[in-house]
């Protein structure tokens, strides 16, 4: 392909990073000359080292100094509450810690929970510079997405990203998703389908296809509440199932009670492989034992298994297949999921965190420095008034979760349904259990889910939503893809 002249440097970009950073260090040093002279109402006394935690929040004054920028988020971990950023024009990663008070919006500004921030997800950051707490993160507006594509091309060299007769700039500092995690330029083979974001004639996040395809299960009538596992995967067993799964080759088990067996199965980008499971009877009468190790090593957990509790200091035996464990500890957050065992003898590594509480006091002490903060970021100040206000907000909207529900709100949270009205005559799949052909509407269950839309001639699509726990609530998706001449869904 012939580039009209399209060289794109980053000399420019280069520059107003560096004007930018240096208008920080100037406003950081008059605020730090400041600090030797008498107070004013932009200071920020030092706590006593003998003040607790909640007194060292409470010594930040409303003026706080604040850096705001532009970032990609590669991963939210919510048990530490901290997020990993690149930043748009170097690349480069840092970690910033949020908490209860901090704000997370999609574009519109919409309430929406860290965990929805994925990784590739473009947003704008506001942060305290004094504590280092991220103090808001929304989803970057006016960003243009460009998704599912082909027949694009990439010249690393010249930094420039063409599809659709457009040029578009890319650089070092363009962040490539693959298979789920950060990537590199060498990672995006011929035929991937990408999905660009970017802002301007820039590109700030290259997502490669997600590589994962589809599995629905025939015949599995006798199976009917037992579990089904396929690679990571671990789910109970439906009458209708459509179950998501990366592609490559698995042994898939499925059981119930002592029986059950295994197949052999070959997963494909973007197709959906059939697998007759009714001739899987065999009988499960197996044993095996868990060893179970847990950090830190003195939480002495309480551990149940399917109910029951067990001595995990040494061996549980138990039989081959899929079992529930509840982990209890003082001080430590709860953990309920499920185990598989299939050989003699199973090691489970558990990882104890400690409980909201502690997490919350952990995050209040944080400090980082303004020199942890990327160059890009410029200084913003909010007016006092206007924080007061958004804190005194989220302290009335955080006070009715903090009262135990009316019998009232109960009923009526098992009651709400979801309601999807669109595309007509698909096939819906609520996180891999059929549910029925558009339009139609099941009981919702609050939480983040997965919904699968899937329709002869069409690409199978899926989406992650995120249901409240009351009231009713309507999706309509968009029409599915038809797919291309000559191509076929696998069977």
């Amino acid at each position: 392909m012939q580039y009209k002249g399209n060289t794109y440097g980053n000399v420019t970009r280069k520059n107003i990073s560096l004007v930018i950073f240096m208008a920080i260090l100037l406003i950081l040093g008059l605020c730090g000359c400041s600090k030797g002279t008498a107070k004013t109402d932009n200071t920020v006394p030092k706590a006593p080292a003998a003040e607790t935690e909640e007194a060292t929040e409470t010594t930040v004054s409303d003026n706080d100094l604040k850096a705001a920028g532009s970032a990609v988020v590669l991963h939210v971990d919510e048990p530490s509450q901290t997020i990993v950023f690149a930043a748009v024009d170097t690349g480069e990663e840092y970690s910033l810690s949020y908490n209860g008070l901090t704000d997370f919006t999609d574009q519109y500004g919409e309430v929406k929970i860290p965990r929805q921030f994925t990784i590739g997800t473009v947003v704008d950051i506001v942060v305290s510079v004094h504590s280092g707490i991220i103090q808001s993160v929304q989803m970057k507006p006016d960003t243009f997405t460009l998704e599912n594509i082909s027949g694009y091309e990439i010249n690393q060299y010249r930094g420039v990203f063409s599809y659709g007769g457009e040029n578009y700039r890319i650089s070092d500092a363009t962040v490539i998703v693959s298979d789920g995690k950060r990537g590199k330029f060498r990672h995006i083979k011929d035929g991937d389908e990408l999905t660009v974001v970017g802002y301007g004639k820039d590109v700030y996040v290259i997502i490669r296809g997600s590589g994962c395809g589809y599995v629905r299960l025939m015949g599995q009538e006798s199976f009917k509440g037992g579990w089904i596992e396929i690679g990571e995967l671990i789910t109970s067993i439906t009458d209708d199932m459509l179950l998501e799964v990366p592609e490559g080759d698995y042994e898939m088990l499925i059981s119930y009670n002592r029986f059950g067996g295994s197949k052999k199965v070959s997963v494909k980008r973007g197709r959906e492989t059939i697998v007759d499971v009714s001739d899987l009877k065999g009988e499960l009468l197996k044993n095996g034992k868990i060893v179970f190790t847990f950090d830190p090593v003195d939480a002495y957990p309480n551990v149940m298994i399917d109910g029951v509790e067990v001595d995990a200091k040494r061996p549980v035996e138990v039989e081959y297949g899929v079992h529930t464990l509840d982990v209890e500890a003082a001080g430590y957050s709860n953990i309920h999921k499920l185990v598989s065992v299939g050989s003699p003898m199973a090691y489970i590594s558990i990882e104890l965190e400690k409980s909201e509480v502690s997490k919350n006091s952990t995050a209040r002490t944080v400090k980082k420095s303004d020199e942890d903060l990327p160059e890009s970021f410029t200084a913003k100040d909010d007016k006092p008034a206007e924080k007061e206000e958004k804190e005194k907000t989220k302290e009335e909207v955080k006070k009715p979760d903090e009262d135990k529900p009316s019998e009232e709100t109960e009923t009526a949270t098992v009651r709400a349904k979801l309601y999807i009205d669109g595309p007509d005559e698909a096939e819906v799949y609520f996180d891999g259990s059929y549910k029925g052909i558009v339009p139609c509407a099941f009981i919702k269950v609050a939480g983040t889910h997965v919904i699968t839309l899937r329709q002869d001639g069409h690409k199978t699509k899926h989406y992650t939503i995120t249901l409240s726990a009351d009231e009713d609530e309507t999706y309509s998706f968009a029409e599915l893809e038809e797919l291309d001449d000559g191509e076929e869904e696998e069977e």
